[in-house]
Parts: C-alpha cells; structure tokens; sequence
C-alpha cells in the first residue's frame, strides 16, 4: 500500500467590485423572473424598481403615450416596437433590459421578440405603466 500526501486545495477567489455586483444583479434578477401564460419573462415593477439604473429600460410607447397621463420612467430609452431589433446594438445580449409600455401588452411581446433574437436577459415589466 502507498500512502500519498493530500493535495492542498485552494479557496476560490472571492468576488469583487464589478464582478460582485454583476454577480448579485442576476441572482436577483432570476429570483424574481417569471413566466405569463404566454411564455412572455416578467419582473413586477417593484423588483424593477429595486434594480434601477442597474438595467436598461426601453419604453415601446409612442412619443405621444410617453408624454399621456402616465408618463414615462426617468431614464427609460424610448424604442419604437418596429425598431425593437436595434436594442442588440445597444446593449450586449447579456445586459439586463426590461421593456416597459402601457398595459404590459407591447412589452410582453418586445420581450419574447428580444428572446427570439438571443438575449438572455429580459423581461416585460408586468402590468405595464398602469400597474
């Protein structure tokens, strides 16, 4: 019989700064998600809100419904359903993006478009501005 000496392990290397935060973002973000009966991935506008400006939020309205009486989120890009396909040259396909309309109609179909072209992360806010 030989005997051999134990391999020493080594700790991983803990996360930090951007990495951390990148990290923490998506363990919320998936804690949150879910599915309508349409297949649609959803965040309710209060998980939205938490993640804040750590997300991109594109608002599929028309220039008109933006300025309506439901107003707009601070900071949200304004993105026409039609030109939904350039949000990919906006942000990499793993950037977080939540797409915003009215009622949660719009959104939750620029989602599952979004989806269908690749990007991992999205979701509709659900209930749109009116919830």
């Amino acid at each position: 019989m030989t005997l051999t000496t134990p391999t020493a392990v080594t700790a991983p290397t803990p996360l930090t700064g951007d990495a951390l935060r990148d990290r923490m973002l998506r363990i919320e973000w998936n804690t949150h998600l879910h599915r309508s009966a349409t297949g649609a991935p959803r965040l309710r506008p209060e998980v939205v809100a938490e993640l804040g400006r750590r997300v991109s939020i594109i608002d599929v309205r028309t220039d008109e419904e933006l300025v309506g009486p439901l107003g707009h989120i601070p900071g949200v890009t304004p993105i026409r359903m039609a030109d939904l396909a350039g949000v990919r040259a906006l942000a990499p396909d793993d950037h977080p993006v939540v797409c915003v309309c009215g009622d949660g109609r719009n959104s939750d179909v620029a989602a599952r478009y979004l989806e269908a072209l690749g990007m991992t992360h999205v979701a509709a806010m659900d209930g749109g501005m009116t919830r």
